[in-house]
């Protein structure tokens, strides 16, 4: 799986809209003070409700029931550790949910298109595109006429590729909480802390996007580190006008010590989305494609 796709899938968990607050009940004044929750709120929260992780986690848990689509543009900044390289990519990010159950799996889909590649200095207009139906993974470059179609799921089985712990993607829209604290620790952070830009030079540009913004800081258990990829999960979210938590800003660090950023930019709930951004039909071999198509091994 590309590390890319770990690292926008996981921020796509914040794409919900927050659950309306009910009214306060009225009660008479306690006789004891009330002792401070595990895990508070930083002094600096953004949002005063969400004083744990606990509770961001389970408002998110229970806030995507109306979410059909997610639309968003992306900067995309990795560092590698080992080689010293940085490579950037801006383009724009697609999620789908029709809200109907197939196979016992929720029908989901993500595209992301993007438009440009620096490495270093080098700026390139570059067309990139990943899409993934549900069963199909595509990585299509229309300049190069490259096309790469990767079965991930078998049809009609109970098998979810975007569910934490199970499938390859782990996208953690319409998930229990308990499925994310069983492979992560998390905590409420203050939105600034051990934030930093891949250049340092940036760094106030990112704090100023993040200003006003939750931290959730996901690490992975100590048993899991030799199994899983992502070993650290910075998320950063913030609620719009309408009440809706918006994802701003992940930052992971991986198994080699890769540093990626992503950030979501004119984030936009339940609009329409393009048919063709989420189309995985091959093209035409005839027609100058170098098409290949990976089938799973069949079912013994």
């Amino acid at each position: 799986m590309p590390p890319l796709l770990c690292v926008v899938s996981l921020i796509l968990v914040a794409c919900q809209p927050a659950p309306q607050a009910e009214a306060p009940t009225p009660s008479p004044a306690p006789v004891e003070q009330t002792p401070p929750p595990a895990n508070p709120a930083p002094a600096d929260a953004a949002t005063p409700d969400i004083t744990t992780a606990d509770q961001l986690l389970d408002e998110l848990e229970r806030a995507d029931a109306k979410l059909r689509s997610l639309v968003a543009d992306i900067k995309y900044d990795r560092v590698f550790e080992i080689q010293g390289d940085r490579q950037i990519r801006v383009g724009k990010v697609y999620y789908q949910d029709s809200g109907a159950i197939v196979a016992g799996v929720r029908d989901r889909k993500f595209g992301i298109r993007f438009t440009s590649l620096q490495i270093g200095k080098r700026l390139e207009n570059e067309v990139y595109e990943v899409i993934f139906d549900g069963q199909w993974l595509v990585e299509r470059r229309p300049a190069k006429k490259e096309f790469t179609k990767t079965q991930i799921a078998r049809p009609g089985r109970n098998f979810d590729a975007l569910r934490v712990g199970q499938g390859p993607f782990p996208l953690p829209v319409g998930q229990k909480k308990a499925d994310m604290l069983a492979r992560y620790e998390a905590a409420l952070l203050p939105g600034a802390q051990g934030l930093e830009a891949n250049d340092e030079k940036e760094t106030p540009a990112l704090l100023e996007f993040v200003k006003g913004a939750c931290q959730l800081k996901l690490t992975i258990r100590p048993e899991l580190k030799s199994t899983e990829e992502l070993h650290e999960i910075r998320l950063w979210y913030k609620r719009d006008a309408g009440g809706a938590w918006l994802p701003r800003l992940a930052r992971t660090m991986n198994r080699a010590g890769d540093v990626s950023l992503v950030q979501m930019i004119n984030v936009a709930l339940n609009e329409s989305v393009p048919t063709e951004v989420l189309d995985t039909t091959s093209p035409k071999a005839e027609d100058g494609w170098n098409v290949q198509v990976r089938e799973m091994t069949p079912e013994k």
